[in-house]
């Protein structure tokens, strides 16, 4: 319920104060202690690199550095079968 309340305040809350630099840090906060969570965060020069031009273009609005925010989730690595009875 927490995580489901963090998105609904994120989305709702002024542009001006959800940053991308505020995002950063509060998915550090977050993950901080998790071993299976990575974080990768890309800014604009590395963003060039990649050629994701289109979230550049977007962000030339903006007085804010544009950062690209990835999470990688590894999960366990035994193999866990889910099983469902469909009727």
């Amino acid at each position: 319920m927490q995580g489901v309340c963090l998105c609904r305040d994120l989305v709702n809350d002024n542009a001006d104060f959800i940053t991308s630099a505020y995002l950063e840090k509060t998915v550090r906060h977050l993950i901080k202690g998790k071993k299976n969570i990575r974080l990768e965060v890309l800014n604009s020069k590395e963003l060039k690199a990649k050629g994701l031009f289109l979230h550049l273009s977007v962000n030339q609005g903006s007085t804010k550095e544009p950062k690209l925010i990835i999470v990688r989730y590894q999960g366990s690595k035994e193999k866990r079968w889910l099983h469902s009875t469909y009727r």
